[in-house]
């Protein structure tokens, strides 16, 4: 596994740990697990109450709005489920790189590979309306110091 910000590979996937990533992928991949469980909750505000100290904490409050949204697209625009681990689970799994990817590639400003990386998982529209939250969540971590490590090869 390549160390700080080195390129990822989807090739790695598979021995990936959460542990080994930084700590802005550490981050995305966290929010995203837990924003995906709490949708399952009754109180449609849980995910915002649960998880705003942990975005101030990282100082991108301004990104949770994104977040919310994101997930808002990903629910309503899917083309198959798409799956997100446990919260304490070690492995990194292949949405998750996807959303990582992307989002690694919006802060490059590099559109179609975002775009690549959704294909399949969600609608034309969808990916079409994911684009800009994601889009400012990449540059809310970046305006941050939280440049996410790019990837290459991701999955067709």
């Amino acid at each position: 596994m390549t160390s700080g910000m080195g390129e990822r590979s989807f090739g790695e996937l598979p021995g990936m740990r959460v542990s080994r990533l930084t700590v802005a992928e550490q981050f995305m991949v966290g929010a995203c697990r837990c924003w995906d469980a709490f949708q399952l909750h009754p109180d449609p505000m849980l995910a915002w109450r649960e998880l705003a100290p942990v975005f101030a904490y990282m100082n991108v409050s301004a990104a949770l709005c994104a977040f919310g949204q994101t997930f808002d697209v990903l629910r309503r625009h899917r083309l198959r489920a798409l799956i997100f681990q446990e919260g304490d689970c070690a492995r990194l799994c292949t949405d998750e790189a996807r959303l990582l990817y992307g989002v690694a590639s919006l802060q490059r400003g590099q559109v179609r590979p975002a775009v690549r990386a959704l294909t399949g998982a969600l609608t034309r529209a969808g990916i079409h309306a994911v684009l800009p939250p994601l889009a400012r969540i990449a540059a809310i971590l970046d305006v941050r110091g939280h440049r996410l490590p790019s990837w290459r090869d991701v999955p067709g």
